[in-house]
């Protein structure tokens, strides 16, 4: 046996599998310590622990599940309670809101009369994205819902992830460099004497403008103008001042050439760094300083990551309200995840039965490189804390024909080179070498693929990009690394395989012009069929459709809806059971539901006859949203918002028709109309026949029908997802 592979291969392998058995642990939630509480008035009377693992002290990250067994109210009025308390460590496998559910936060965006444009809801949608998932791991679904409103779904968070995602959403992320008088300055000395000074105001470290510190706390004098904001800076990064976190910024040129005066010219004074109005420090200005520094606090890691994700994504340009904080279910059936988790156990166990049948002992040390394989991946997922969809789950079945193409490469290579009559331990050595090439070609192109679905794509799409992606470059050291040193190790004197032809003898570049030919008319037929199939082919994220909110009389599993609403023609719905936030309850009442573009026989009124026929009794209430369609209408000459409300009021055009009008630029001659859906063809073009013909005293030069524009009228309505698309009318 080689000494390198006692020396440094065998070692390697062994952490590498060890960091991955560390990082996956445990894989799903697990219970470490259950106790049985007895509260009177709130206060605990009686403890007893049912259960407790001996390494629960070990694990921190913890989850506290409590369920009610019994309230009760004594004559002398006193509360009593006995409840259930578990003690649960998170799975360190998240899964997506498809397999496991999430929770859901619904904002509402708060827009000051006269600060109403076009696209502002959008604008917040886009910094959003970037602030809730800055690493692009996270499955989570964002989208407009009604009037200013945004609907944010994040899978399987825990109270304490979803307390802080929700200060990570609201913050504006504003950045200010303010001067500061100093200490010993006459303005510093009249504000400690309770003086007003002109154009400057007290601010407490740590504290908000405006709030009052204690006499002990430091505060500064600092001047009413802003001398620089963090709209000038071109990164913030992690840092550290001794062993404190803090976050670390640099300017872009022109914040550099600013920031350089500021401090040349103030040598002495304190600059006040202001995020959000808090007032976190105030560092003396020594000397020039070129566009670099620091932001120091009372900072944990956790806080300086947050911070930056806030600043990288940008400030808001609009307030945040909280007006709903719900949990959801799976958006899959069990049904559909046990389907898919099948496939791809059956296929995976048929690769691994036909290496261990054909390739016999060479097949199963294949196998276990196989296994090991996606073990690693698994690990890298949860050391990244990325989500695992049902796509994701595909990247690996993927993954593991990915990860035994190498290997019967190599193994091919080595029967060649054992057919030329050269020794087993010579044959390996060339078989490896020689299919490495290969490998490395086969793998690249997919790792491409791979990373531009990762860059572009979202949602599980980015998901099943970064599965695949870890796979493809864990596969390399797997197939390439792993297996040699096993058979390096067992040094086999023999390397027996099945074989199919004895000597085949097929020439295929002779079959070129052919197999090209055959591969156009294919191509062909099948970019054919794609665009034969119409709408069917796309899922409601690309077409829109109707999110129906439902209310039933009793607790119904989602399956059971989901079934009903299959067998009344519904076939593939989204369903979703909403819980309120925290509720331990295990099936819901009310449900969100999503269906894709509803053809014209498939209308509102339809709709709710199909539901009171499927779930009768136990049906309490149902609200559907509309989709509106937004006109970008273009005057002949100026008009007036309040002479155009009028003018479109006599068209038939009410304020309670209208979901939005608003200005575009500053001519009064172009607006943008935003009104209910038209629910098909025949009927949209009568609407925009009556919009251009039907209003007295209204000449369009031009009006455009804007299809990716379209927003939701009520928080119940699922916006379109077919942006970039418009038809013009003139």
């Amino acid at each position: 046996m080689p000494k390198e592979i006692l020396r440094w291969k065998m070692p390697l392998i062994v952490i590498t599998v060890a960091l991955s058995l560390l990082a996956l642990y445990p894989p799903t939630d697990k219970v470490v310590k259950k106790e049985k509480i007895k509260e009177v008035d709130g206060q605990v009377v009686e403890r007893s622990t049912l259960k407790e693992a001996w390494y629960a002290r070990l694990l921190k990250d913890r989850t506290v599940k409590e369920v009610i067994l019994k309230e009760e109210t004594t004559p002398e009025g006193k509360k009593v309670r006995e409840k259930s308390v578990e003690y649960l460590v998170r799975g360190r496998i998240k899964l997506g809101l498809d397999l496991r559910g999430g929770s859901e936060l619904l904002y509402r965006v708060r827009v000051e009369p006269g600060e109403e444009r076009p696209r502002l809801t959008q604008e917040v949608i886009d910094i959003l994205k970037k602030r809730i998932d800055p690493k692009g791991i996270m499955e989570y679904r964002i989208q407009e819902q009604g009037l200013h409103r945004i609907l944010v779904q994040v899978p399987g968070a825990t109270k304490a992830e979803t307390d802080a995602l929700k200060e990570r959403i609201i913050r504006l992320g504003k950045l200010e460099f303010r001067l500061a008088t100093p200490k010993g300055s006459p303005e510093y000395q009249e504000t400690a004497k309770g003086k007003a000074v002109p154009g400057y105001y007290k601010h407490w470290v740590g504290k908000k403008r405006g709030e009052i510190g204690k006499e002990n706390e430091e505060w500064y004098l600092v001047r009413n103008k802003i001398e620089i904001s963090g709209e000038s800076l071109a990164r913030v990064y992690p840092d550290r001042k001794d062993i404190h976190p803090v976050v670390g910024f640099e300017f872009n040129t022109e914040g550099k050439a600013k920031f350089a005066t500021l401090t040349e010219r103030n040598i002495g004074k304190p600059l006040a760094i202001i995020l959000d109005g808090v007032l976190y420090s105030a560092p003396t200005i020594r000397e020039r300083i070129p566009g670099k520094g620091i932001i120091e606090g009372n900072f944990t890691q956790e806080d300086v990551n947050n911070l930056i994700a806030i600043m990288r994504a940008g400030s808001l340009p609009a307030d945040l309200e909280l007006e709903m904080e719900m949990s959801v279910g799976p958006s899959l059936g069990r049904d559909s995840v046990r389907n898919g988790l099948m496939a791809g156990l059956v296929g995976s166990a048929i690769v691994v039965g036909f290496m261990g049948v054909y390739y016999l002992g060479s097949g199963w040390v294949a196998n276990l490189a196989l296994f090991m394989n996606i073990l690693l991946v698994m690990g890298i997922l949860a050391a990244l804390g990325a989500t695992l969809t049902l796509p994701g789950i595909a990247g690996l079945v993927l993954m593991v024909g990915m990860a035994v193409d190498a290997n019967v490469l190599i193994f091919e290579r080595i029967r060649e080179e054992k057919a030329k009559g050269r020794p087993i331990p010579l044959a390996m050595k060339m078989g490896y070498e020689r299919a490495f090439t290969t490998i490395i070609d086969s793998n690249l192109t997919t790792l491409i693929t791979a990373l531009i679905l990762y860059a572009v794509g979202t949602g599980p799409i980015k998901g099943f990009g970064i599965t695949l992606s870890a796979g493809l470059l864990i596969n390399l050291f797997t197939a390439v690394f792993v297996s040699r040193v096993i058979f390096e190790l067992i040094q086999p004197k023999e390397f027996k395989m099945l074989k199919l032809f004895e000597k085949p003898s097929i020439h295929f570049m002779e079959y070129f012009r052919k197999c090209c030919t055959a591969s156009i008319l294919l191509i062909s037929a099948g970019l054919v069929a794609f665009q034969w199939r119409g709408i069917d082919k796309y899922d409601i994220d690309f077409t829109g459709g109707t999110l129906i909110h439902l209310q039933l009389a009793r607790p119904t599993p989602t399956e059971e809806v989901r079934s009903t609403l299959a067998k009344v023609g519904y076939k593939g719905t989204e369903v979703q059971g909403i819980w309120t936030a925290g509720s331990m309850v295990t099936n819901p009442t009310e449900f969100g539901i999503r269906i894709k573009g509803l053809s014209e026989d498939k209308i509102k009124e339809k709709l709710q006859a199909d539901f009171q026929k499927a779930l009768g009794e136990n049906l309490e209430g149902i609200q559907f949203g509309k989709l509106p369609y937004s006109f970008s209408l273009k005057l002949t000459r100026p008009t007036d918002e309040t002479e155009l409300r009028k003018a479109l009021a006599g068209g038939g055009y009410t304020d309670e028709d209208i979901v939005s009008l608003v200005p575009l630029g500053a001519s009064s001659k172009e607006y943008e109309l935003t009104v209910p859906a038209l629910k098909n063809e025949k009927v949209r073009a009568a609407e925009i026949e009556k919009l251009i013909a039907g209003i007295p005293g209204l000449e369009f030069q031009n009006i455009v029908l804007q299809w990716g524009e379209v927003k939701e009228v009520e928080a119940q309505a699922l916006p379109s997802g077919m942006a970039g698309t418009q038809g013009t009318l003139g």
